[in-house]
């Protein structure tokens, strides 16, 4: 009873009255939020939204077009390996990347009209928004925004150009070196998107403004606390849970790209017994970086764009710097285009721009397990002919402009 009066006495003369009141630390109410003086925090959290969405996006868009195998024991990856998604299976992936755009859309709409309209935190949040819109594009077949109508790709592709359009200004108009990075990180995501809507003049434009040797990493960290969203996924499926490996047409290349670890090696196990783990090179840590975007894409965008002569250009160019002998085969259109996307293929394997490759080239994308072939677990359905995720489920019940 002294022990418990002193504690009182003490906690009433230091001015705690309400000592039995338990605040949540990770609360923040709304009324608490400056958005001009918060908003490097709140742009930087958009960013990182992406980031941990980003990463997923790579993980299981790899697995459907074939760059990685799955070692899942569960119905959802086996079928994402097959091409054989349905609407019951990608609220996840929709969400997360909604989550960003979302997030960025209040950044740069709270700073309309003050100073910080024209900041780097204005350019990040608009950038942010500019690949978000990119990427539901790529990989989806439809998306909606803000519970608003159904969105065709060529729509969110002309989505991606305005918010990039946005970025690119306000960087370039604020002028200093992070805002400069977020300028040429919006220009190959703007001549991307202008690329896959056809638009090749507008792409060439803007991969030749991209800054020489610009290269833009989305950033993880190794936080046990929050390692899903703060670490890279890739690298959590992998060594965590072991239901990731590298596609068999990938590993034990030559091609210094290429970089795998055969499972005698890196030990891992799989989750479905089965799988062969060989994992990549490139992400050996959580906090193994994922590059977005660079100038080396900006480069194959405008070869793409310009047609064969250029492709067989960079083609000759790239296998020369990464130790592969010089390409031989034949020099028609259909040829070289092959060829091209296998380079682009490995340049950036694993790093979520093959799915693009895929929407613009379903007949002519290498290493591509053809529809109708029997996939290699029992028990799962052949490979079909999906090139896209199809909008969720759960957008499509709660959305009310998509009910007749």
């Amino acid at each position: 009873m002294t022990i418990i009066s002193g504690v009182a006495g003490m906690l009433a003369a230091s001015g705690c009255k309400d000592f039995l009141k338990v605040e949540n630390p990770n609360f923040v109410a709304a009324t608490d939020v400056n958005p001009l003086a918060d908003a490097t925090t709140l742009s930087n959290s958009a960013l990182q939204d992406f980031a941990a969405s980003y990463g997923t996006y790579v993980a299981f868009g790899g697995i459907f077009d074939g760059e990685l195998y799955s070692a899942d024991v569960n119905a959802p990856g086996n079928l994402m390996s097959v091409r054989l998604v349905d609407q019951t299976a990608t609220n996840t992936y929709f969400a997360s990347m909604s989550r960003a755009r979302v997030l960025s859309t209040k950044v740069f709409n709270s700073l309309k009209g003050t100073p910080g309209e024209s900041s780097i935190n204005a350019a990040r949040a608009w950038v942010v928004s500019g690949y978000t819109f990119l990427s539901l594009a790529e990989y989806f077949c439809t998306a909606t925004v803000d519970g608003g109508p159904e969105l065709t790709t060529a729509m969110l592709l002309d989505s991606a150009v305005a918010t990039f359009t946005k970025a690119s200004d306000i960087g370039g108009t604020v002028g200093t070196a992070a805002a400069l990075q977020i300028k040429n990180l919006a220009l190959v995501g703007r001549a991307r998107a202008h690329l896959y809507a056809g638009r090749k003049p507008q792409a060439i434009a803007d991969a030749a403004a991209v800054a020489a040797g610009f290269r833009y990493d989305l950033v993880y960290i190794n936080d046990l606390t929050n390692i899903t969203r703060l670490g890279n996924y890739l690298w959590y499926l992998q060594f965590n849970i072991g239901n990731l490996s590298v596609a068999p047409d990938f590993r034990n290349l030559t091609d210094l790209r290429m970089a795998t670890i055969a499972p005698a090696v890196n030990k891992l196990k799989p989750m479905d017994g089965v799988t062969d783990m060989w994992s990549l090179g490139k992400y050996q840590s959580y906090a193994a970086p994922i590059r977005l975007a660079s100038k080396i894409e900006a480069d194959y965008v405008a070869a793409e764009a310009q047609g064969t002569a250029a492709m067989l250009a960079l083609i000759a160019a790239r296998r020369a710097a990464n130790g592969v002998p010089a390409y031989t085969g034949p020099t028609d259109d259909k040829s070289v285009l092959v060829e091209f996307l296998k380079q682009r293929t490995y340049e950036f394997f694993a790093e979520g721009k093959r799915m693009g490759d895929y929407r613009r080239y379903p007949n002519d994308l290498p290493f591509l397990v053809p529809t109708g072939t029997p996939y290699r677990k029992a028990n799962v359905p052949a490979y079909s002919a999906g090139t896209c995720w199809p909008l969720p489920i759960q957008e499509r019940t709660n959305n009310p402009n998509l009910h007749p």
